[in-house]
């Protein structure tokens, strides 16, 4: 391949020459290739053979050249994304299609792009600041305060270097503020382009009009306002998600945090033995901390690799490793029992205390890092489950939570569907505490306060009350056990 045409095809995946073929004219839904099962890449793309020349040859290619260290993915889906990044014309045949007006000239697309959105269904969603651009001055279609839809599969670079390099002499540059794009950075053909992609029919908030940026261009302000979802009902429906688990299609991250605030059916409800033992180990780097875990959690490599990313300047005095800890307790993936923070708080919640010795190196760097964050002063915190949970807890009554408790500041959070919702049988629960951590600037969710409990907190129950409908509210309040329930920890830096 000439190394002109080369760049022309990387070109093209960051640069657009002009908005309306991000855009096109297509309002209808993207439909109908969630149902298909997942197949081998070669399988997957035979239906469009006929339209992307030589497209067996990058298959081959993709198959052998993509990354197969991280477990996350599967073979083929990592070799989707390696497809879908090469410097072919893979990528913009395919972006036609979801563009196109005619939904049927999809159609052959659609075992490719099942493939492809289940791999990136995989990945954690990034909340970054992300570049792409168009090769005109400006374009009159373009408002502050307007939304735009994006038809395509969008490749974008948190290196803005890449893509004005890719842009030349002059042209505007998009600015993006991303909530739920995706980084393939791992898994693409050229890793150096640090790409995220923005999912098709994502919906953009313009920030501001055009404005000078460095004489030669231009520069727009947008902020992603809504992730690739629908409801069955809505007016605005764009794009399903491969699978139909949930009617409403919810973000993956939105319900591991819901998951961690709303899990309480599985604390034991009795004493168990303290806490203890971890204190021994040295802390270490969070890849050291986490190797004794691969063999329950496959993944979680993969995941901790992603927290040390995106931990590069850490708040709070903290190290990398100790941040990173943090967020990789607070990152949800699938299977949920192969998930960290799931996995970790069953076994705490265990009588066997022998199954916590594998998690000794972690819970170690994380215990490490959670005391170095400042406590909070004395405060109401709230967490809840959908159902009744009060006959579990009499007046006067001294429990125990086991595991690490995720609670919310704000009582509103809770009325979300997501949370307790407001109908059905809720329990909420109304915690008296000084001993909350507030792990907001060193989580994966930036948008909402995550304050945690450490684990074996002991709570005096102060007060039960109906308040009809359903819901339910028990208030806590903790209290100081007469020797400690969790082994304190003795900082050391990595």
């Amino acid at each position: 391949m000439q190394q002109q045409e080369l760049y022309a095809f990387k070109r093209d995946r960051f640069v657009n020459n002009a908005i309306s073929e991000l855009e096109d004219a297509n309002r209808s839904p993207i439909d109908g290739y969630q149902d298909l099962p997942l197949m081998p890449l070669e399988q997957a793309t035979e239906t469009i053979v006929p339209l992307v020349s030589n497209l067996r040859n990058y298959v081959a290619q993709a198959k052998q050249k993509c990354n197969q260290d991280f477990k996350i993915l599967t073979w083929d889906e990592s070799a989707a994304i390696y497809l879908y990044t090469m410097p072919t014309c893979f990528f913009s045949h395919l972006n036609k299609a979801l563009r196109d007006e005619n939904r049927h000239a999809l159609k052959p697309w659609f075992a490719y792009l099942k493939l492809i959105m289940h791999a990136l269904e995989q990945l954690p969603s990034v909340e970054t600041d992300v570049w792409r651009g168009i090769s005109t001055d400006t374009d009159s279609n373009i408002r502050q305060n307007d939304t735009h839809r994006w038809w395509s599969l969008n490749s974008c670079s948190t290196d803005l270097k890449v893509v004005k390099l890719y842009l030349g002499d002059k042209g505007t540059l998009f600015a993006i503020r991303s909530h739920y794009g995706k980084d393939i950075s791992l898994f693409s053909a050229i890793e150096s382009e640090h790409e995220v992609v923005l999912m098709p029919g994502t919906r953009l908030h313009v920030k501001s009009d055009v404005l000078n940026f460095e004489d030669r261009h231009f520069i727009i302000y947008l902020e992603e306002i809504q992730q690739f979802i629908q409801t069955a009902s809505a007016a605005s429906i764009f794009v399903q998600q491969p699978s139909k688990s949930s009617q409403l299609h919810l973000n993956k991250d939105d319900e591991a945090r819901a998951q961690r605030i709303t899990d309480l059916p599985k604390e034991p409800y009795r004493y168990l033995s303290p806490l203890w033992g971890y204190d021994a180990v040295p802390v270490v780097s969070l890849e050291e901390a986490v190797k004794p875990l691969v063999s329950l959690l496959p993944a979680v490599q993969s995941y901790a690799y992603i927290a040390k990313q995106k931990c590069m300047k850490p708040a709070d005095d903290l190290t990398q490793n100790e941040s990173a800890a943090i967020m990789l307790y607070t990152m949800g993936w699938e299977p949920l029992d192969q998930c960290l923070y799931h996995a970790l708080n069953t076994v705490l919640r265990s009588e066997d205390r022998q199954q916590l010795q594998p998690w000794f190196l972690y819970l170690k760097l994380l215990l490490t890092a959670l005391s170095q964050l400042p406590p909070m002063m004395p405060r109401t915190l709230y967490r809840g489950i959908k159902l009744d949970f009060s006959n579990k807890y009499s007046m006067d009554e001294k429990l125990v939570w086991w595991s690490f408790t995720s609670c919310t500041e704000s009582i509103n959070v809770l009325s979300s569907e997501l949370f307790l919702g407001k109908t059905g049988s809720r329990t909420m629960f109304a915690i008296e505490t000084n001993s909350g951590i507030n792990i907001r600037n060193h989580s994966f969710f930036k948008k909402e306060d995550e304050v945690l409990l450490l684990p074996a907190r002991e709570f005096k129950v102060r007060g039960r009350l109906d308040q009809g409908g359903g819901l339910h509210v028990i208030q806590l309040r903790e209290i100081q056990p007469p020797a400690p329930l969790l082994q304190p920890v003795t900082i050391g830096k990595y």
